[in-house]
């Protein structure tokens, strides 16, 4: 059989997951005429199919068979891992188990990169450059990362910044903790809206789940409230977007990748070590429970004002609308 597939296996929330599109795009990079599949969840797929261009096979069809008896893999999970010439694993809870069954599918010669998702924190080593050094046995695969990573870091996935239609907050967060208190979100917005910006406020299935009714109409009264159905819905939200402000979480690293100003408030998770990547992203680290709108709304202003400047000097002083015209 003809191997031409490259396995992704990943498995855990959308932060950590867009902090892998580096290495699958270095690998797309790398293996040009292979076809690039992530092995994650349907959505997260469909998401890294519109951006990177890869493709996707849901993790709930039927692969966790790996984990307990490889004869009850479906037969479209078996012809991809037959065809497999190289398989990357985020997964935390990879095993043995879980290798032998891929080997006796995929066959003893195909290569396993086995990837930590979660560095340890008091290292204080980015993310990025924690996988860097976990592909120190493949010199070339690192160099096409490196590549990628400065390419993330010039123009993002989405080549840079196009979005003018406001200000997007998203105020919430998988972990109470990481979140800076909505009330001064809510103060936040409007200030934007004195400026004459508009804003609009993004909440996520956490939100949608935890949050009571009363909650979510307060911020209505505020401004318009977006509940994105999937990430793509979620993308459409962001990419077009002037400005993002968020917690530590994962529509912050999509924003960011995507080219998105973007700004991020850091409670008790380290910048150092989970900053989003991407052309204008800043991070802002604190108290949550004592920083202030002030403070917040100044770096906010001043990322978006140097975004601006940024966005005008590639376009020659054009806005986008003028440069598509031409």
């Amino acid at each position: 059989m003809l191997r031409r597939n490259v396995l992704i296996f990943h498995a855990a929330a959308l932060g950590d997951f867009v902090l892998s599109w580096p290495l699958a795009m270095a690998l797309g990079r790398l293996y040009p005429q292979s076809r690039i599949i992530y092995v994650t969840h349907g959505d997260k797929a469909a998401l890294a199919g519109q951006l990177l261009g890869v493709e996707g096979s849901d993790v709930e069809s039927g692969w966790s068979a790996l984990f307990s008896d490889a004869g009850s893999l479906p037969v479209t999970c078996k012809k991809r891992l037959a065809g497999a010439q190289l398989i990357v694993s985020f997964a935390v809870e990879q095993n043995e188990k879980w290798a032998q069954n891929v080997k006796s599918i995929a066959g003893k010669a195909v290569e396993i990169i086995s990837i930590n998702p979660r560095p340890d924190e008091s290292a204080g080593i980015h993310i990025s450059q924690y996988i860097l050094q976990q592909l120190h046995k493949s010199p070339v695969m690192q160099s096409a990362m490196k590549q990628m990573l400065l390419a993330i870091a010039t123009i993002g996935v989405k080549n840079g910044y196009r979005g003018d239609d406001g200000v997007v907050l998203h105020p919430g967060s998988g972990t109470p903790r990481k979140c800076w208190p909505l009330d001064r979100f809510l103060q936040l917005a409007e200030k934007f809206k004195s400026d004459g910006l508009p804003v609009r406020i993004v909440l996520g299935e956490v939100e949608r789940d935890r949050w009571p009714a009363g909650t979510i109409e307060k911020c209505r009264q505020i401004a318009p409230v977006i509940l994105p159905a999937s990430y793509l819905e979620l993308l459409g939200e962001l990419e077009s977007a002037s400005l993002f402000v968020g917690n530590d979480s994962g529509p912050g690293h999509l924003a960011a990748i995507t080219g998105v100003p973007t700004l991020s408030l850091f409670g008790p998770t380290l910048p150092a070590v989970w900053q989003p990547l991407g052309p204008t992203a800043a991070t802002l680290q604190a108290d949550l429970t004592t920083l202030s709108v002030d403070i917040v709304y100044k770096m906010a202003v001043e990322l978006l004002t140097a975004a601006k400047r940024k966005s005008s000097e590639r376009t020659g002083g054009k806005n986008i609308k003028q440069r598509d015209e031409d």
